[in-house]
């Protein structure tokens, strides 16, 4: 990615990471994730066993490893979709031991499922709408006044599609089916939802 297409949060991560070792598990000047020790056995089965983990704000990191090596398990911990048997994790500063899924959604920490086809009718921009975290209409009552929600939805819209084509090389067509995106827009509109 060109620096000029860089975010401020962005910029911030890579100067801040200039000096920081490429090794796992080293810390990380300014981290919005840390998880220690966090392990999750099934049966007699590990399926997560991570002795530190750190995210630098505003990075983009990736968690990559074959089939049934727990990664998605990881993630489910880390979100509150599951409890690990033991470790401790905190997100923003904030301690997630025992904080349920749609609490640590709401403190900005959002995972994505990998069943992406359920959502391939509604159009790119649509999707990467779904993505945006404290949205007013999230509140059913607000749901049901338009007037509460519209406004930030524009600007959310405004956000998404000024970020989507300075991420993509190609022009990306916000209002089309997301079923018909190829490619790199097609994960482009996956990355948008995380």
């Amino acid at each position: 990615m060109a620096a000029e297409f860089l975010s401020d949060s962005a910029r911030r991560a890579k100067e801040a990471l200039a000096t920081v070792e490429a090794r796992p598990g080293v810390s990380k000047p300014d981290p919005i994730l840390i998880a220690e020790s966090v392990r999750r056995n099934f049966g007699g089965v590990v399926a997560v066993d991570v002795n530190h983990l750190e995210v630098q704000r505003g990075s983009i990191t990736a968690l990559i490893g074959p089939n049934g090596a727990g990664k998605t398990t990881l993630f489910n911990l880390l979100t509150g979709f599951d409890t690990p048997n033991e470790g401790k994790w905190m997100f923003d500063g904030r301690n997630l031991e025992k904080v349920v899924a749609h609490r640590t959604a709401s403190m900005g920490m959002v995972r994505t499922f990998q069943l992406t086809k359920s959502l391939t009718k509604m159009s790119v921009i649509e999707n990467m709408k779904l993505g945006a975290t404290h949205q007013v209409g999230e509140r059913w009552w607000n749901g049901l006044l338009p007037f509460r929600w519209k406004r930030q939805e524009e600007v959310i819209e405004k956000r998404a599609t000024s970020s989507s084509s300075a991420s993509s090389s190609t022009t990306c067509e916000t209002n089309m089916p997301a079923r018909c995106r190829a490619g790199s827009e097609s994960s482009l509109r996956c990355l948008g939802r995380s």
